[in-house]
């Protein structure tokens, strides 16, 4: 089983936009996803084989301002992070 966890950035959507706009040096906090870590560590324990992997976009947002569009900067980020096609019964 893999499962991919995405981290948010902790910034408004209009911060990131200014960024690739006007590639403004807006600060990004960072901080250890400790939620995700947690979930992690109890799939890792759960006897079931997973590989786990993370889409960390408040890492990644320090670079947004290379970005055009918001869109490139979301699926770019995502295939950077992952070497598989995440799937869920909703979108296949």
């Amino acid at each position: 089983m893999r499962v991919v966890f995405v981290n948010l950035p902790s910034v408004p959507l209009d911060d990131i936009v200014a960024r690739m706009q006007y590639q403004n040096q807006i600060p990004a906090p960072l901080a250890m996803p400790i939620g995700i870590l947690y979930l992690s560590a109890v799939l890792k324990r759960s006897g079931t084989p997973v590989t786990t992997s993370i889409i960390d976009y408040q890492l990644h947002f320090q670079h947004a301002g290379a970005y055009a569009f918001l869109d490139d900067f979301i699926v770019r980020t995502a295939k950077e992070a992952v070497d598989f096609t995440p799937m869920s019964s909703r979108f296949p």
